[in-house]
């Protein structure tokens, strides 16, 4: 995988225009409360390649329920999903740009407005009136009026010359979530920048619906014991790792020093599944990217540079590139340390602010030698 080196999200949510460079393997983004961290996290997960519509509503992609009650059936009318609170300032006449490189990033500009030197690596996000789409939707047209405002426009995802529309409301998956609704050219450049991905969201724990076949595909790939290795520098007593019913279920558990049989891992620490999740999603997303909402929650101080350390070893392991968002000093200290001599290269820390004027998201770049001196001296890099 060649890893993202800058990327550009321009009119979404609180972004009217931001660009972080010199992207490493694992980024650090930190800033005060509505900020956008999340919401760039959600960027970066879209252009990925998940062109999810409940995602970037804020509904548990598997959860109906909490999507009907945000669309709430009254009669024959449904709620306006709220598309323009996707759109910066709620303007929905402006499309939403997102723009990643694996190289240098360079603008060019069209009729007057920054873009992305290579099409290829663009994707615009745009409210389409859904009866002058350029395809047939009949098949569709149950699904597709969950997603319809009240002006009668659905979504429309574009990059090059492909278009996809947002249909399932109820999952991310790529595959199921977003219909391809162009015409193929064989000539068409296809964009380089997509990659698998994975968004751990701040209060995603361990679940055996979830990590249960993560950890089963990692067995099966004979990476269980550097999966074991890395956990086991966080917990020295866990021995062994598998697959064991816990009543109905098939559930991972732990064999640890000191116990006669094997513990479920939903019955041990908030912090040890945690960090559990945290490899599964690198282990299983190889090549991929990993974007991990609070990064901090449950995990304790004692061992946050120890998390971070190996975080580093099986990203670098599996060719993974790693975005996490951070309310902890603690935590951006705990980096701090584990990223020290030949893994400097592979961190970076970008610190969210509003602009006191212009109330302007901005992004505010540190290098190793400067995040050096800021800790040192002691400033402000939440």
């Amino acid at each position: 995988m060649k890893m993202y080196k800058s990327f550009r999200v321009q009119n979404f949510r609180g972004f009217r225009d931001l660009q972080l460079d010199d992207l490493a393997r694992v980024n650090l983004i930190a800033g005060r409360n509505n900020t956008g961290k999340t919401a760039l996290l959600e960027a970066i997960y879209t252009y990925t390649g998940v062109y999810d519509s409940s995602m970037l509503l804020r509904i548990p992609a598997d959860t109906r329920q909490s999507y009907r009650s945000y669309r709430l059936e009254e009669g024959n009318e449904l709620v306006d999903p709220g598309w323009a609170l996707l759109f910066h300032r709620f303007r929905t006449s402006n499309p939403i740009l997102f723009c990643g490189q694996n190289g240098g990033h360079k603008k060019q500009k069209e009729n007057g407005i920054e873009t992305c030197t290579d099409d290829a690596q663009q994707l615009t996000i745009s409210l389409v009136d859904i009866d002058r789409l350029d395809f047939d939707i009949l098949p569709r047209r149950i699904n597709v009026e969950r997603v319809v405002d009240k002006d009668g426009r659905v979504l429309q995802f574009e990059e090059v010359r492909d278009k996809w529309i947002s249909f399932n409301p109820f999952t991310m998956s790529r595959y199921t979530s977003a219909a391809y609704v162009g015409e193929r050219n064989p000539k068409d450049i296809q964009r380089e920048t997509r990659h698998d991905s994975r968004f751990l969201s701040a209060n995603e724990l361990s679940a055996t619906e979830t990590d249960a076949p993560l950890f089963s595909d990692v067995r099966v790939k004979k990476r269980d014991k550097d999966l074991l290795t890395v956990v086991s520098n966080i917990e020295p007593r866990l021995k062994q790792i598998e697959l064991l019913f816990n009543g109905p279920f098939v559930e991972i558990h732990g064999h640890l020093k000191g116990l006669e049989r094997p513990l479920p891992f939903s019955s041990m620490g908030e912090g040890l599944r945690r960090i559990l999740s945290l490899m599964l999603a690198i282990a299983t997303n190889k090549h991929g990217i990993i974007l991990i909402d609070e990064i901090e929650n449950g995990l304790h101080h004692s061992v946050q540079v120890e998390v971070w350390r190996a975080i580093a070893e099986a990203a670098r392991f599996y060719n993974v590139q790693v975005f996490a968002t951070t309310h902890s000093y603690e935590m951006i200290l705990a980096a701090h340390e584990a990223f020290q001599g030949k893994l400097a290269a592979d961190f970076h820390l970008f610190r969210l602010s509003r602009g006191r004027d212009d109330n302007e998201i901005r992004a505010v770049s540190y290098d190793e030698e400067v995040f050096d001196a800021a800790i040192e001296a002691g400033f402000e890099v939440r």
